[in-house]
């Protein structure tokens, strides 16, 4: 075999594998530890993302390399939410380490989405009295209205 058609068989190999039977292997060991099927479509939908991204690359040639490009691309380029990108981390984990049977510790270098951060919106007790009296007031004295009226209507 010449240089040329090795270097076109191992493109073969790096881009159009079939991934058929790691669908079915996720399936099954998700089956296997009772996780929710929601669990399973999350996981595969990521899984999916992650075949697309790196071109149906054959997935036992799948590295690190791929999981920080696709994580860095999910925050970076799709701006996706952190909790989503966590999502997305945590089926490649399973993917990697129960599916691919990979290392998959000390991934660094991967653009995190930021958390908004959360802000209570907390009422001084002086502001609380204000909205009360402010929405309340029109209430009660439509109510005292109504209770005259009544009254009058019975007393007729």
């Amino acid at each position: 075999m010449s240089d040329n058609e090795n270097n076109v068989a191992d493109k073969l190999l790096q881009s159009g594998a079939s991934w058929v039977d790691i669908y079915k292997q996720l399936a099954t060991a998700i089956a296997i530890r009772h996780y929710s099927p929601k669990t399973l479509q999350a996981y595969q939908s990521w899984i999916r993302k992650l075949q697309t991204f790196v071109k149906s690359k054959d997935p036992g040639l799948l590295c690190k390399e791929d999981v920080q490009e696709f994580l860095s691309f999910l925050a970076v380029e799709r701006k996706v939410s952190a909790s989503s990108q966590n999502q997305a981390f945590n089926a490649l984990l399973f993917l990697f380490s129960h599916i691919l049977e990979k290392d998959f510790k000390n991934i660094q270098g991967v653009v995190r989405a930021k958390r908004k951060p959360y802000i209570p919106v907390v009422l001084s007790r002086m502001r609380y009295t204000r909205y009360w009296l402010l929405f309340h007031i029109p209430i009660i004295s439509l109510a005292s209205y109504s209770t005259v009226v009544v009254c009058a209507c019975l007393s007729v």
